[in-house]
């Protein structure tokens, strides 16, 4: 099997992964897995693994975790921010964003590498860092602002699982 087909296979697997961690067995969160559509940082994991020593079973849980920290920021920060004030769906947002975190974390510690638990909590942090300065400065702050954390986050995974030489 070619590589590509191998990170092909393994983005398939990453999205069923996602909706079966993410979404089965929540009621409230059945409708959110519209939410899953070409996950970029998945991608991004698997391509950058695959300048070194590519290993899907430790790859999955990793970009199923990235992933659902995307999700997380969507619905936290994004999705709560075009809402209305007093909106019912704010407590649900929040409830699926914290939900989203949580799983995020518990998932990717399945590889049992440290650095894996530690780089995620860092871009979760760099997330709310942004999303506080933008509030402070009173300016907008752009989905690429709060995605760069994470895309790098994707990169030093993808490098570090893969022991890529970058």
């Amino acid at each position: 099997m070619s590589l590509q087909s191998e990170i092909e296979q393994d983005i398939t697997a990453a999205k069923e992964l996602l909706k079966e961690h993410a979404f089965s067995g929540h009621r409230l969160l059945k409708d959110q897995a519209k939410d899953i559509e070409g996950l970029p940082l998945a991608t991004l994991l698997f391509v950058t693994a695959s300048l070194g020593t590519y290993r899907s079973e430790e790859l999955r849980p990793v970009a199923v975790g990235l992933e659902l920290l995307r999700l997380a920021a969507e619905k936290h920060y994004r999705e709560m921010a075009n809402l209305n004030a007093g909106d019912n769906l704010q407590n649900l947002f929040l409830v699926t964003a914290d939900f989203y975190y949580a799983q995020a974390i518990t998932i990717a510690a399945t590889v049992r590498k440290g650095f894996v638990v530690e780089h995620m909590v860092k871009a979760i942090a760099e997330i709310a860092g942004v999303e506080a300065a933008g509030q402070k400065h009173d300016k907008p702050v752009t989905v690429s602002d709060e995605n760069a954390g994470l895309f790098r986050t994707a990169v030093e995974l993808g490098t570090l699982l893969s022991t890529t030489p970058l």
